[in-house]
């Protein structure tokens, strides 16, 4: 069983109300399988959802924090919409039996992961952090998932730079907006960056 495997059949087990759960893991497996997958794969995936624990102690409602997070990479592309990951996790939402409320809830949700705005909200902040969680990773795991994150964009025909990105991350007040993520990876981030900017 691979890793995405284990984290959408644990995800299914515990919130499921219905549906077809490997159906939808074989269309969220495709997505995250797709050959240009060098940063918005398998593997990011799994390092966010190694994060439940934390989802669990801190989000107000785990089932949408949890599945904005399994879908919010699942489609990364410029020729379609920016919201198809969006409406990806509306429509796993809606298959698996959740509340209407979690249901729209989980569109907003997902779109965090792609715009990582700030907002007063503990479930968002969770979202953002743990999709920046590489930002914080051991320096050369950080400088691979930097280069990853290029490639893919640049594969893709996004317009992209690394710089740009850095600069302005650096140039926020904070980059992790829940008081967990702040407190133990807001240092970490910022050092790795200052050094990839004094590298480039």
């Amino acid at each position: 069983m691979s890793g995405l495997q284990a984290c959408w059949r644990e995800y299914f087990g515990k919130f499921a109300r219905g549906g077809n759960g490997h159906q939808l893991y074989l269309l969220l497996e495709g997505r995250y399988n797709e050959p240009l997958r060098t940063f918005h794969n398998p593997e990011h995936i799994q390092r966010c959802m190694a994060e439940q624990p934390q989802i669990e102690r801190w989000a107000e409602h785990p089932a949408r924090v949890e599945l904005a997070l399994l879908t919010h990479g699942a489609d990364y592309y410029p020729a379609r919409e920016d919201d198809v990951s969006a409406k990806l996790a509306q429509y796993f939402a809606r298959e698996i039996g959740l509340s209407s409320a979690d249901v729209d809830e989980v569109y907003w949700l997902a779109l965090e992961g792609r715009t990582h705005s700030v907002c007063p909200h503990i479930d968002y902040q969770l979202v953002s952090d743990i999709d920046y969680l590489f930002l914080a990773a051991p320096r050369a795991e950080f400088e691979a998932l930097l280069r990853n994150l290029s490639l893919e964009y640049s594969a893709a025909g996004i317009p992209f730079s690394t710089k740009a990105l850095l600069e302005d991350l650096l140039d926020r007040d904070f980059i992790f907006q829940s008081g967990h993520y702040r407190f133990y990876y807001e240092n970490r981030a910022r050092n790795n960056i200052i050094y990839a900017l004094q590298a480039a």
